[in-house]
Parts: structure tokens; C-alpha cells; sequence
């Protein structure tokens, strides 16, 4: 099953769930195909999405958040000099941003607000 979700927009979203006999990557392309050059897509990890050849694909955050936490070595979740638990502790700090711009502010204002503020975090 392939899910399709518009952006948060400030608008009602869009969710389309399509279920192919296959898991291919061809879904996709065939529900994209009309989509311009360019196109932004935020999608996990699975390699389905390679097929899509013109989109600029972005990684979904809550994914590499898990990631980060599988690779975090056992014994040293509060190892803060481990890269992978300053990675985990990042998405976190991302989140809690998002969840305060969510409540507080409408969509673009959240957007500007997110990306002025987590520039310090890098």
C-alpha cells in the first residue's frame, strides 16, 4: 500500500492511499508522472523511490530519528558526546519546535520561525 499526504498548507489536506499489486517503485512513478521537474517529495528511506528520477527527495525526520536512536550503542544513551544520541537529541529538539510553531503560529510563519532557529542548531 502506497499513502500519498499533501502538505501542511493551512489548507484541508489530501490523503490518497493506493494499493498496487506490488511494493515496485513503479506505483510511484505512475502516481507522479505528471508532477513538474523539480518536484519536492518527502519520503523514508525505501528504495522504491529511486525510480523517481526528477524530484528533489527529502528524508523524513521521524525515520532518521529512529536511525539515530537504533545506532545509539547500548549502555551509552546518555553518552552526549556519542554522534548518534546528539542525532537522536537534534530531531528531538526539531520536533519540539515544530510542536510549539504548530500551536502558536500559522504555516508560514511556523516555517520561517523553524528555519531561522534551527540554523543555530547546526
Amino acid at each position: 500500500m502506497w499513502l500519498f499526504h499533501s502538505g501542511d498548507d493551512g489548507l484541508s489536506p489530501i490523503i490518497i492511499y493506493q494499493y498496487p499489486p506490488t511494493r515496485s517503485g513503479d506505483a510511484a512513478t505512475e502516481f507522479f508522472q505528471q508532477s513538474a521537474p523539480g518536484t519536492y517529495i518527502n519520503v523514508d528511506g525505501y528504495t522504491g523511490y529511486n525510480k523517481l528520477k526528477d524530484f528533489k527527495r527529502c528524508c523524513c525526520y521521524a525515520h532518521i530519528r529512529r536511525y539515530f536512536l537504533e545506532a545509539v550503542p547500548k549502555g551509552k544513551e546518555k553518552d552526549y558526546t556519542d554522534p548518534a544520541v546528539q542525532g537522536f537529541l537534534y530531531c528531538n529538539k526539531l520536533f519540539e519546535y515544530e510542536r510549539h510553531y504548530r500551536e502558536k503560529a500559522f504555516p508560514i510563519s511556523r516555517y520561517t520561525a523553524a528555519v531561522s532557529r534551527t540554523r543555530s542548531l547546526w
